[in-house]
């Protein structure tokens, strides 16, 4: 199975190798990724710094859906920039974006997935504010759960 461009992740689409379609279910794990954790709302708000350490690059931003909202002096919270345009904003450049967003906590987001593992629906709310160390946004998530159940 493949994930579509949803914003849910919980839309799959059949593989062309013949393999018969399944159904995805709410308690079915969610093949967790840093852009399907962002678009379940539960780091909404939340200050993230893009930290290059062998560059010496560092930039700070509040995650905006799935995307981040930067903080330096010249956008003052007025731009918002995906994971790879934030970390070329920050005058860098990876092949993982993701390894150098870093929560309060001192934890990258590519970590905080890692650390989720491969979570239900119902279990990532649950666990998470352990994971990354502060309240997570309860509020965005439970309108996406309930969008996310819709489609299932």
């Amino acid at each position: 199975m493949r994930q579509t461009g949803s914003n849910s992740g919980l839309r799959f689409e059949r593989e062309k190798m013949g393999s018969e379609p399944s159904e995805k279910t709410a308690s079915d794990g969610l093949n967790l990724n840093v852009k399907t954790l962002l678009s379940t709302g539960l780091l909404e708000g939340i200050s993230v710094r893009y930290i290059h350490h062998g560059r010496n690059k560092e930039l700070p931003g509040i995650i905006k859906g799935v995307d981040y909202c930067c903080g330096c002096t010249e956008c003052n919270f007025n731009q918002v920039f995906s994971a790879r345009k934030f970390e070329a904003h920050a005058g860098s450049k990876s092949s993982h974006s993701n390894n150098h967003i870093f929560l309060k906590n001192g934890k990258s987001l590519h970590n905080v997935v890692k650390k989720l593992g491969d979570l239900s629906l119902e279990s990532i709310g649950e666990v998470i504010e352990g994971v990354i160390g502060e309240r997570p946004n309860f509020e965005c998530y439970e309108a996406w759960k309930d969008e996310a159940l819709e489609s299932v």
